[in-house]
């Protein structure tokens, strides 16, 4: 029987799916590539390759009426489909397979309700795989074994994660042939930077620090905000203004001190499919309270569901929007939107920065960098401002802020080494898939070392080390692989 992406056919159809021949698992096939010489007899071998693997799936539907079998077809396609490579496999071995659907299935039908088919699973991978298994390579503070083992008679691609303990400007994770390396080691002339240094951690349990702002950009600042302990809320928007504009409640927090370089991360949640307008916003404001910049995800439809992510820079007269997410033909985008705003500034440069989060995962991003004319939206930030807003006479969308970062950005001199990684980050390095992620920022791979590779886990015992030693817990997950 077939499982195919997490979905057990077996359990789901019943007797009403039936595999009738599996193809595609026995010995693999080899290209070799050969150079002919002129004048010489025969050819030169140039190296060869296993071919991607093609598992074909003989199956039948039995249904109890022609009805019952569009609903059985129908139910077949929405779980077979899948836009990435997914786990499949069989119950008659215990291997995982990675692949999806290629080419025309070989369909037929009867008048009473069954059809036969054949579907071809293409694995641009040609190896199967063993259970996942988890293992602690390095613990500054318990039991740790350095030794993975591959029982596979084929190398495997790794994924190590790593749970910061201490800040630390660089983590190596070693292995025999090669390394994996983020950041750089501090030599004995030079001296470590806190380049990011944070100056608001706000998890949102509690309203101290926070108070009242009378200030919106275009519109009214009205209403109440709570916590429930774990995000801010809405509780009220005030009484319908005239004229009608976006209002809504509003909390601002000051900044220790006023900052010129800075990045501002947020984590919000806009649900907008059944319910009507919606702005969560985040402001960055100076010391007089004039705009510096906002960053917001909103609805601004009654007629249709349609989240939009905006950034606006500046004030008054000089205010433009210079980033608007609204992907062509994908008017529903960004709806029921939990993720990360971003803006930061180094220099005259600004980030804008969106990011569908699911899990630790960042699945969706939509970012832009941005220089604007000289001497524009320069202004020092002095502090940070939470708005809830909505259209008058409008029912309101589901509106949160579950946390909110606020970082210095210090300069890095010529002999300093910046620290990369802070208490409680995460860092994962994804081999199969040549990914660094901190947090799920995909971004963090520019600290990358030059040298540093993707390196697998070959055939058998390995051993590995991570330095500095006393930096991270660090746990390696992997599948042994079989040709």
């Amino acid at each position: 029987m077939l499982t195919f992406n997490n979905y057990d056919f077996k359990s789901i159809f019943g007797q009403k799916f039936r595999v009738s021949e599996i193809t595609g698992r026995g010995p693999f096939g080899e290209e070799n590539k050969n150079q002919i010489v002129p004048g010489i007899p025969g050819s030169y071998p140039m190296g060869s390759r296993r071919k991607e693997r093609m598992i074909g799936v003989k199956f039948s539907l039995i249904a109890d009426s022609k009805e019952d079998l569009r609903e059985l077809v129908d139910r077949f396609n929405s779980l077979i489909y899948s836009d990435d490579e997914v786990p499949f496999g069989f119950d008659d071995e215990a291997a995982t397979y990675f692949g999806k659907i290629d080419g025309d299935p070989d369909w037929s039908e009867t008048k009473t309700g069954m059809a036969k088919g054949l579907i071809t699973f293409k694995c641009s991978d040609p190896n199967k795989y063993g259970p996942e298994l988890t293992q602690t390579i390095n613990d500054p503070d318990g039991d740790a074994d350095e030794i993975v083992t591959n029982e596979g008679s084929a190398e495997t691609y790794p994924t190590f994660t790593a749970t910061i303990l201490k800040p630390t400007t660089f983590l190596q994770i070693v292995s025999p042939e090669a390394y994996m390396q983020v950041g750089q080691a501090v030599d004995v002339e030079g001296s470590t930077v806190q380049e990011y240094e944070l100056l608001i951690d706000d998890d949102m349990s509690s309203l101290n620090g926070w108070g009242q702002s009378d200030f919106v950009t275009d519109g009214y600042a009205l209403g109440t905000i709570e916590t429930d302990g774990t995000r801010f809320y809405p509780t009220s928007f005030g009484a319908a203004q005239t004229p009608e504009r976006w209002q809504g409640p509003a909390l601002k927090k000051s900044l220790p001190e006023e900052v010129q370089d800075f990045e501002m991360n947020a984590a919000v949640r806009a649900e907008n499919v059944g319910y009507e307008t919606g702005m969560v916003e985040i402001y960055l404001l100076d010391a007089q309270n004039n705009q510096v910049a906002r960053i917001h995800m909103a609805d601004s439809w009654t007629a249709y569901a349609k989240n939009e992510g905006r950034v606006q820079l500046g004030s008054g007269d000089a205010a433009r929007f210079p980033y608007v997410t609204n992907p062509p033909g994908q008017k529903t985008d960004w709806n029921n939107f939990y993720g990360i705003l971003k803006l930061q500034r180094r220099g005259n440069r600004w980030w804008f920065y969106f990011a569908r989060v699911d899990g630790d995962t960042r699945i969706q991003i939509s970012d832009k960098h941005y220089i604007p004319p000289d001497g524009l939206y320069m202004d020092k930030v002095a502090q940070v401002q939470i708005a809830f807003r909505k259209w008058p006479n409008t029912n309101h969308s589901r509106m949160g802020v579950y946390a909110l970062k606020f970082w210095k950005l210090n300069d890095v001199g010529e002999q300093q080494v910046p620290y990369i990684a802070d208490v409680g980050d995460k860092i994962i390095f994804d081999h199969k898939r040549a990914l660094i992620t901190n947090n799920g920022d995909e971004t963090f791979i520019q600290y990358k070392d030059f040298g540093a590779s993707y390196f697998p886990i070959g055939k058998g015992s390995t051993q590995l080390a991570v330095n500095p030693p006393d930096a991270a817990k660090v746990d390696v997950n992997w599948r042994s692989a079989y040709k």
